[in-house]
Order: structure tokens, then C-alpha cells, then sequence
């Protein structure tokens, strides 16, 4: 019986742990892959991005034609919108209200 305990310990040395360190692994490897069902995903939302950038190309021409300053005035309005968020995070910091 007392020559089996280090039989034992050698085999598990020896065969067990090679064993389970390979097939964590090689579990690994796989993991790293990305699966059949995430690539398809991942084709379908590109083929969706490339129909929503078409989409908003040609909405862009509509509005070039309809209104050629459209750009100019989203652009004033951003900066518009900005300012005005700059002030009230001023107004939170700074406790002071506005009077209207």
C-alpha cells in the first residue's frame, strides 16, 4: 500500500497535470475565436451601417437641394446648444440663478 502513494504522485505529475493544463489550453484557444453566430452578427450590423450611411447621404442631398445652408445653420445651433449648456453648468456650480 505504501508503494502505491508515490506511484500515485508520480502519475499525477506525470499524466494528470500535462493533462489538465492541455485542455485548459487548447479551451482557451477556442475561447479566443469568435463563434459562426457572433461573425454573421457582426456581417448583418456592417450590412445595416452601410444602408444607414447611404440613407443619410442621400437625405443630406435632399437638404442640399431643398435648403444649401442648412449646414451652416446646424452648425450655428450646436454652437448655440453649447453655450447654453456652459451656462447652466456654471449656474449649477456656482449656485446662482438666472432672472427671468
Amino acid at each position: 500500500m505504501e508503494e502505491l502513494i508515490p506511484l500515485a504522485a508520480i502519475i499525477s505529475l506525470f499524466v494528470v497535470l500535462p493533462a489538465m493544463i492541455l485542455h485548459h489550453v487548447t479551451q482557451w484557444k477556442k475561447g479566443r475565436s469568435i463563434s459562426t453566430d457572433d461573425e454573421q452578427l457582426l456581417d448583418d450590423l456592417y450590412h445595416i451601417s452601410q444602408r444607414l450611411d447611404d440613407r443619410i447621404q442621400s437625405i443630406e442631398r435632399i437638404m442640399d437641394v431643398d435648403n444649401p445652408d442648412w449646414r451652416r445653420l446646424a452648425d450655428r445651433r450646436d454652437e448655440t446648444d453649447m453655450l447654453d449648456q456652459k451656462i447652466e453648468d456654471r449656474e449649477r456650480n456656482t449656485n446662482i440663478r438666472r432672472v427671468s
